[in-house]
């Protein structure tokens, strides 16, 4: 599984290196014509090798353990059999490679898609291989196994019903969770472009043919460029034309017809539309083999565990002492939850607790138990996951009477209860909400942060152009 996150994180990197660029020229498009860029240029976020590298790792994190868990399939019946060569498994390998490729697949790269899909199995099974045949039968401690695995899998099972933002809510008051929830929004914005369809971009230039009429409002964050040579434009998210191109585009009906400019937008999307199939794949990943891929780590911990147990027993017992303070909050917010649905009368109790998870479970599980102050109050709350949820309920009330607690929390150390507080004003509305949102894209250090006020903006401001190219 290693072998194919390296390879798709190499892959990946080629991707997030062509629209680094491509974000650099839409950027530089929009400070030309006097726009609110949500990032400069030559900013290291988007130039920097090692954010670069950050975002194709998503890829290697996302699509790897799918190829791998693919791949895995076809190593079934040699592992069975004990050795690999016979002609079936040559097969195997041969109806794999279409499968890899299909689910893997850019318009924008499509040779090097196509490369990687060939050599994945290989990637697999040479590992697989050396593994095999370095490996030996030993005999295994069945009661220690047996208390291993009563350790570690039951947290496998908890999260099958829970969705990733609860996993990610019930651990965020942890510092290390903190961090790596920091690394992981500062470092795949790159990422998220690559396979964002441009109707979904939160800013993006149209280059049009001169001779097209465009009517209707303008998508908010959407820079118009009208220029005979439209494909001459670097930068642009998407080409329109009334007559096919020497570049990909999107060719209006008749000569001169009028269209909505959502309506261009949305069919440009859908037929350039160039990495839909990773988008899918990582979608399917995350909704299906990735609990499994958690149950493999889980299982290997408890084989690796018993390994250790058998010639260093403290090593053993520091490691499943590791693995209970990680997946404690977890437990514990669980257990937390059902005891308070049992019992309506902990509501309150739970309301004024100094525990910040009890106070947590309210805000997020019984939300129309608290008044107003009682939510301003949570809103300065010691917590990060409690401040969190107190701007999301704020904007789900939509009352003006909380602008001023929304001002102090635009200036929260933590990015991801700034962009709750972005997207708190973008309800609630009014001068001062479009006036907070206007700071925040001018001053926050975080790309995520500022995408969050711009998107809140679109609903108090359309921000949007059309201009002449020259």
């Amino acid at each position: 599984m290693v072998g194919c996150v390296f390879l798709y994180t190499i892959f990946g990197l080629f991707l997030v290196r062509l629209h680094a660029d491509k974000i650099a020229s839409k950027m530089h498009l929009f400070l030309l014509n006097s726009m609110t860029p949500l990032i400069m240029p030559d900013d290291r976020y988007l130039q920097g090798f090692d954010h670069q590298l950050g975002n194709a790792l998503f890829f290697g994190i996302m699509l790897g353990p799918l190829a791998a868990l693919l791949t895995s399939i076809i190593s079934v019946v040699p592992w069975i059999r004990g050795y690999w060569g016979k002609r079936i498994d040559i097969l195997l390998v041969v109806v794999i490679i279409p499968i890899l490729i299909r689910l893997m697949f850019s318009n924008e790269m499509p040779v090097l898609s196509i490369l990687c899909g060939m050599v994945t199995p290989f990637f697999f099974l040479v590992p697989w291989a050396l593994v095999v045949r370095r490996s030996t039968a030993r005999r295994r401690n069945h009661l220690c196994l047996l208390l291993c695995a009563l350790i570690f899998l039951p947290p496998v099972f908890l999260l099958k019903d829970l969705s990733l933002l609860d996993i990610r809510n019930a651990l965020f008051d942890l510092s290390i969770t903190r961090r790596m929830m920091n690394l992981y929004y500062n470092h795949t914005l790159v990422a998220a472009h690559v396979i964002t369809p441009v109707r979904n971009q939160t800013q993006s230039v149209i280059a049009a043919s001169d001779d097209i009429e465009v009517v209707g409002v303008l998508p908010h964050g959407t820079l118009w460029i009208k220029d005979p040579d439209p494909c001459g434009i670097k930068g642009s998210s998407l080409v329109v034309s009334v007559r096919p191109l020497h570049c990909p585009s999107l060719v209006l009906p008749a000569p001169g017809s009028a269209k909505q400019a959502g309506e261009i937008i949305y069919d440009g999307s859908k037929q350039f539309d160039d990495n839909r199939a990773i988008r899918r794949s990582i979608r399917l990943f995350l909704h299906g083999p990735l609990i499994f891929v958690f149950f493999l780590i889980d299982v290997w911990l408890v084989l690796f565990v018993e390994d250790v147990f058998r010639c260093k027993k403290a090593l053993a017992l520091l490691l499943i002492t590791g693995f209970l303070l990680a997946s404690g909050p977890l437990l514990y917010h669980t257990h937390l939850v059902h005891v308070v649905s049992r019992d309506v009368y902990k509501v309150h109790e739970y309301a004024s607790s100094g525990n910040a998870e009890k106070r947590y479970i309210i805000l997020h599980h019984f939300p129309n138990t608290l008044t107003n102050d009682e939510l301003e109050s949570m809103a300065g709350d010691t917590s990060p996951k409690v401040r969190h949820y107190a701007y999301i309920l704020m904007g789900q009330r939509r009352e003006k009477s909380f602008l001023d607690a929304l001002e102090k929390g635009a200036d929260d150390r933590e990015l991801i209860v700034r962009t709750k507080v972005c997207w708190a004003l973008g309800e609630i509305g009014g001068e001062d909400a479009l006036r907070l949102l206007d700071r925040v894209i001018d001053k926050d250090p975080s790309w995520y942060v500022r995408q969050y006020a711009y998107n809140a903006k679109s609903n108090l401001k359309n921000v949007s152009k059309l201009v002449k190219g020259t």
